[in-house]
């Protein structure tokens, strides 16, 4: 989830969301086949940029080749569709799938891909949305073998453009959309408490230079112009209906005191976290002794982070998405501190909740 508040200018846009919701709201879908140009065969008209023209049976060759092995012989059709809709330095991300011939026989094939442009701003690994770092936590292999019940696609390769764009080939993952029950949440919450508790207990904490730091105070920060407009148009009754008065005056206090917050954050255990695992960035499959695993996308935001911090997106991003109606919030917030500290427990760390 990402707020788009400038820093630079006093207006508020509105939130860019990203998630791979499989059903696209942005229609958009390119179909190929061998000896085919793909770039030709747009079946929608709207589309001003094509950014996945690249894509033919020679690129495909080189992501398929892990998934499938290496007795394939031909990519024979495929179709490109538009999961998600990019904003910032991010494309998009298009959910590819076709068939192709593996050791004579056809076989059915889905993969990911994701996409980043040339950044338009000089950044670096200590921005909290660095778009290089999604791409260097796959190729790091940490995501290939992380503790607990928690998961990530299968990294499949990258491909470097002459534009400057990056792109991330990731292994296809089914999506159920449906709603969780609550039970669920506290599921996740227990395996991304295993997952960070292993890290304080019987895993060294990953020292890599371009993992996200203090990523909460920077996020945060974004929110300044929309405390600016609140500040300035309070007086409005439409304002006023959304935040009263004393919603305002809290948020305003907590607003303020966000240095000595982040600060006393920096403070406390640090274990390596996802940042940005609630519903929309979560997977459900079956692993073949029937159990759950929960497969995690979007690392863009993975780092160390304090104790806890892991499941304030799943707790607020699932509220803000009305994924639970604010009257169930307080046991939705139980139900997640629970797991949580239940995962803690599972992966040997024996502190206190408070």
């Amino acid at each position: 989830m990402v707020a788009a508040c400038s820093r630079d200018q006093d207006t508020v846009s509105g939130p860019t969301f990203r998630y791979p919701s499989l059903v696209s709201s942005f229609p958009k879908r390119v179909t190929g086949s061998h000896g085919s140009d793909p770039a030709k065969t747009m079946a929608s008209p709207s589309n001003q940029i094509d950014h996945t023209s690249w894509v033919n049976a020679t690129t495909l060759m080189a992501p398929l080749r892990p998934l499938l092995g290496p007795d394939i012989s031909s990519i024979d059709a495929w179709t490109i569709d538009q999961s998600v809709s990019g904003g910032g330095d991010e494309l998009g991300v298009w959910r590819i799938h076709g068939a192709a011939t593996v050791a004579g026989a056809e076989e059915r094939w889905t993969i990911f891909l994701k996409g980043w442009a040339a950044p338009e701003k000089a950044s670096g690994p200590a921005d909290w949305n660095w778009p290089r770092r999604e791409t260097l936590i796959y190729r790091s292999g940490m995501l290939a073998d992380l503790p607990g019940g928690l998961s990530a696609p299968r990294f499949l390769g990258q491909t470097e453009r002459a534009d400057g764009s990056h792109w991330l080939w990731l292994e296809g993952i089914p999506y159920d959309g449906g709603p969780w029950l609550l039970p669920r949440y506290g599921q996740v919450a227990r395996q991304l408490g295993q997952m960070n508790g292993a890290f304080l207990t019987n895993r060294p904490l990953p020292g890599y230079p371009w993992f996200s730091l203090g990523w909460l105070r920077q996020w945060a920060e974004i929110a300044g112009c929309a405390f600016r407009e609140l500040d300035q148009h309070a007086d409005h009754p439409l304002i006023q209906q959304a935040i009263p008065a004393p919603v305002a005056a809290t948020l305003g206090k907590v607003w303020n005191q966000r240095q000595e917050l982040g600060a006393l954050l920096a403070t406390l255990l640090q274990t390596f976290c996802h940042l940005d695992a609630y519903k929309r960035n979560l997977f459900f499959r079956k692993r073949p002794d029937g159990t759950d695993e929960i497969v995690a996308i979007d690392w863009g935001y993975a780092g160390i982070a304090a104790l806890g911090e892991e499941i304030g997106a799943l707790v607020a991003a699932t509220l803000f998405f009305g994924e639970i109606p604010p009257e169930g919030a307080a046991e939705l917030q139980q139900t997640v501190l629970a797991g949580y500290m239940d995962g803690l427990r599972d992966a040997g760390w024996s502190g206190s909740r408070e």
